[in-house]
């Protein structure tokens, strides 16, 4: 059984694991004999959010439901998942000069792909991403959040993604949002913005501002209503 033993491995909603094996299935509870989601492979990496006791395969009965990009909620036998390093929030964070104390922002390490959302200097989550890949770099700098949207359409020279949840525009077409394209977290994969797991996309949604009103599905940033500070850097 890969269970960590740490007791706060579940302080930032879950922990990440890497899938050891390819072609590993998918299922929509914790048995081999409920519905195939997907697959995954060597490649992926994935979000535990809790640990239950389901079907039982050579001696072991320990699943794991997990957050990701493709199969959020979805359960993985445990045997398939190996623990790696846990994203860690910056032992010294630059605070931006515009945070005022006890206001939210968020930190994204490029080298590191850690998304890191404080409050003024007390980190709260931390978690994997995955940023611009080599020639779609994602811009460096200080930006606030101006316009969120809990669904949109993201069109590009190679790409039509519609309904791409929990999106959080900063700078032109950069933003940071929920992914459900790939399990690639950690590694940089998108075409410049920040792509989380579809459930912590959700999280730092929900935090940041500008705020959605009751029943809004998107809002701008005002003077009253103002965006969230991201700052990007290596």
């Amino acid at each position: 059984q890969q269970i960590l033993t740490d007791e706060n491995r579940f302080k930032y909603l879950g922990w990440w694991g890497q899938i050891n094996a390819n072609n590993i299935s998918v299922y929509d509870s914790a048995s081999n004999l409920s519905k195939k989601m997907g697959k995954l492979s060597k490649v992926n990496r994935v979000k535990v959010l809790r640990e239950e006791q389901g079907q039982v395969i050579d001696g072991n009965g320990l699943w794991y439901k997990i957050d990701g990009g493709a199969f959020p909620d979805s359960y993985v036998f445990s045997a398939n998942v190996t623990p790696i390093a846990q994203p860690e929030p910056p032992a010294a964070a630059k605070i931006p000069l515009m945070v005022k104390p006890g206001e939210y922002w968020i930190d994204v390490n490029l080298t590191a792909q850690i998304l890191t959302l404080f409050q003024y200097d007390n980190p709260i989550f931390a978690t994997y991403v995955s940023t611009g890949r080599i020639g779609y770099s994602t811009v460096r700098g200080i930006y606030r959040i101006r316009f969120k949207l809990s669904k949109t359409r993201m069109r590009g020279y190679n790409y039509n993604l519609p309904n791409v949840p929990y999106t959080m525009y900063y700078y032109g077409s950069y933003g940071i949002h929920g992914t459900y394209w790939h399990d690639k977290f950690g590694t940089r994969q998108s075409a410049g913005c920040t792509n989380l797991t579809q459930g912590d996309a959700k999280y730092i949604f929900d935090f940041t501002g500008p705020k959605l009103g009751d029943g809004a599905r998107s809002v701008w940033y005002s003077a009253i209503n103002p965006g969230t500070v991201v700052y990007n850097h290596y």
